[in-house]
């Protein structure tokens, strides 16, 4: 086996166990289980949540937020967020997609919480009040705000829940329906923490050595079989 093969097949290796923690990368949440929201609660007593069929064979179930707007209709709001161990930890170079049925109003955003005390909010992008694919990045600050001072690179590391806000919009009687679908998370540039770097590094270099080692000392045959096996 030669060194450069060793050196690629220990690379692969090193740099595949760098993934993050929580949340679980490249798998959607579909809700295909009627009545089975999946960890996802509201926090307000406006809203109720539940997964339900959609009634399109194409999508199956979705997470389905319902409000119930009186008449006369005055907006009502309401938070549905998760803190299960699957959206905890390290948000750092991820993006968070998923399929959204919403309202073409300017209140309604995903947001998360940190470890250090902060919330912040991103407003969700939509013009249609049909399903759309939305995509947010967590990769830099941008459009992420936050009203209580919070650091974005500090607080992303330390993540512990995810959530929507959702509001009606004006003049809106009866249900109001907002849907959350297909929700996965997934690397956007996947960097190798330094410690994992200074390993990889001491492998390759000690590997280096014993395999050239022979140049300058004179091995006996049974030695020089086994390393070309």
């Amino acid at each position: 086996m030669s060194l450069r093969v060793v050196i690629l097949g220990l690379l692969m290796v090193l740099l595949g166990s760098t993934g993050h923690a929580s949340p679980t990368i490249g798998k959607p949440v579909t809700w295909d289980v009627k009545g089975d929201p999946l960890g996802w609660v509201k926090l307000g007593v406006n809203a109720s949540v539940d997964a339900v069929d959609s009634g399109d064979p194409g999508r199956g179930g979705f997470l389905q937020i319902l409000f119930n707007v009186g008449d006369p209709p005055t907006p009502q709001f309401d938070k549905v967020e998760n803190s299960g161990s699957d959206y905890q930890g390290d948000y750092s170079s991820l993006v968070v997609s998923f399929d959204y049925l919403g309202y073409t109003i300017p209140l309604h955003y995903l947001y998360f919480k940190s470890g250090n005390g902060h919330l912040w909010t991103f407003d969700i992008p939509n013009t249609t009040t049909s399903w759309e694919d939305i995509s947010v990045s967590f990769v830099t600050q941008g459009d992420w705000k936050s009203d209580d001072g919070g650091v974005f690179g500090s607080d992303l590391k330390l993540v512990t829940s995810l959530g929507f806000y959702l509001q009606t919009p004006d003049g809106a009687s009866g249900p109001v329906i907002f849907g959350i679908d297909n929700l996965e998370f997934n690397f956007t540039n996947q960097v190798p923490e330094p410690s994992t770097v200074m390993m990889l590094l001491s492998v390759i270099l000690c590997l280096f050595v014993t395999f050239r080692v022979d140049r300058f000392i004179v091995l006996p045959d049974w030695i020089k079989r086994l390393k070309q096996r």
